[in-house]
């Protein structure tokens, strides 16, 4: 399901007038993910315990039918499902069949039927069914759904908190009246009647304020959930961001077999990614616990390739020695620090990451210089441990530290 048709939806759930146009809106989103699969919605009648109307979508409008089915015709594991109202029960034997039985007409033959109750506060309203297709690979339709489920249950519950106040408010007409008429023929009970009138509104205005409040949890729930559905799909963005970046790094590994022409491809797709505007790439060199920069980009003029770096010296050293990414949000806060006396880094946030493959150090980088002043978060140094495997990988594969020293001593 497209991550763009939750807030769609829940926009939609939060303007339904009706639960019919709930019900539509939640066929919209099913219709966009699986033209082949079919929703229905049974209302159950608790006090028969018996499902009374099955309600289907048919060009933009609810066709409503009437039926009498007891949940006891449905296999025990499906109907012990439904009542517990959680997530969606599969019909595992015969779902074509029980597919006509709940009043769907399968668009193929071969499918999977699942069923889902839905509850307000305890009590079965009713069942939410969904035919779809059978599929060989990919996520089925029941499971993407699940989010835009949630919703339409949240939907379930503020309308059924607003029929409650409606019914409430007829009732507290109902006794207008009647109390209105038993004081025009009765008028020598005209306190008693009084009395039982008023009873009878702060009895009526106490149920409207539950109905209220009910009302109002709803649509703090609705909004909790509007919220949540954005953090999702702010984070679904960010792994598809980082997914392509390590795309097209696989791309420019397999298609470049020039040392400098590769690396130099590499820390062009890190800085352009993560908006930096210098990059530099070291390397193990041969000399026991000591780097060399291979490559670098935006760097001063007085930073030559081929310098030497111990461990511990330096952002770069002492990221080698750590083996951990290090995070500075802030380079001015910081230059008590040693990392901040080093010609490969800028005032300003940056990040610096080990490439570490199979237990063994392969080299460091460095990316600093953020454009527009921006900073560096947690979250950027979550998609740089992914980042640094992937490197460190094409770095071990192409034999990098090899291919690139420029000293007298190249690695053996």
């Amino acid at each position: 399901m497209s991550s763009r048709s939750l807030p769609g939806l829940a926009l939609a759930l939060g303007g339904a007038a009706s639960l019919e146009a709930a019900l539509v809106a939640l066929d919209g989103v099913v219709a966009e993910d699986d033209r082949d699969a079919r929703l229905a919605y049974l209302t159950f009648d608790s006090r028969a315990e018996l499902l009374r109307a099955r309600w289907t979508v048919r060009d933009g409008r609810v066709d409503p039918a009437s039926m009498e089915l007891s949940l006891g015709q449905l296999p025990q594991a499906v109907e012990r499902g439904i009542r517990e109202a959680g997530a969606f029960a599969d019909v595992r034997e015969e779902p074509a069949a029980y597919a006509r039985l709940l009043g769907l007409t399968p668009a193929t033959a071969d499918g999977t039927l699942a069923v889902r109750g839905l509850a307000v506060e305890g009590v079965l309203h009713g069942v939410l069914v969904l035919w779809e297709p059978r599929r060989v690979f990919g996520v089925r339709a029941a499971e993407r759904l699940e989010p835009a489920v949630a919703l339409y249950g949240l939907a379930l519950a503020k309308h059924a908190a607003l029929l409650a106040r409606d019914e409430a408010e007829a009732s507290v007409e109902t006794i207008v009246e009647r109390v209105h008429a038993e004081m025009m023929n009765r008028s020598a009970s005209t306190e008693r009647a009084q009395a039982e009138l008023e009873e009878a509104v702060r009895q009526q205005a106490r149920r409207l304020a539950a109905a209220a409040s009910e009302a109002a949890v709803a649509a703090h729930h609705l909004e909790q959930a509007e919220i949540e559905l954005h953090r999702r799909g702010e984070s679904l963005r960010a792994r598809t961001r980082t997914l392509a970046l390590l795309e097209r790094l696989l791309a420019v590994a397999s298609a470049t077999r020039e040392p400098a022409a590769l690396t130099d491809g590499l820390l062009a797709l890190l800085g352009d990614d993560l908006e930096a505007a210098r990059c530099s790439l070291f390397l193990v060199a041969p000399a026991a616990a000591t780097l060399y920069l291979a490559a670098g980009r935006g760097l001063p003029p007085t930073v030559t390739l081929g310098r030497i770096v111990p461990f511990g010296e330096g952002v770069a050293g002492q990221v080698a020695v750590r083996r951990e990414p290090l995070l500075v949000t802030d380079a001015v806060d910081a230059k008590a620090q040693l990392q901040t006396r080093d010609d490969y880094r800028t005032a300003g946030s940056f990040i610096s990451f080990p490439l570490v493959w199979r237990g063994g150090l392969h080299g460091v980088v460095n990316v600093g210089n953020r454009v527009q002043q921006g900073h560096f978060t947690e979250e950027d140094v979550a998609r740089v441990n992914l980042l640094g495997l992937v490197v460190a990988a094409i770095v071990v594969e192409n034999d990098l530290a090899r291919a690139l020293w420029r000293g007298e001593a190249p690695p053996q």
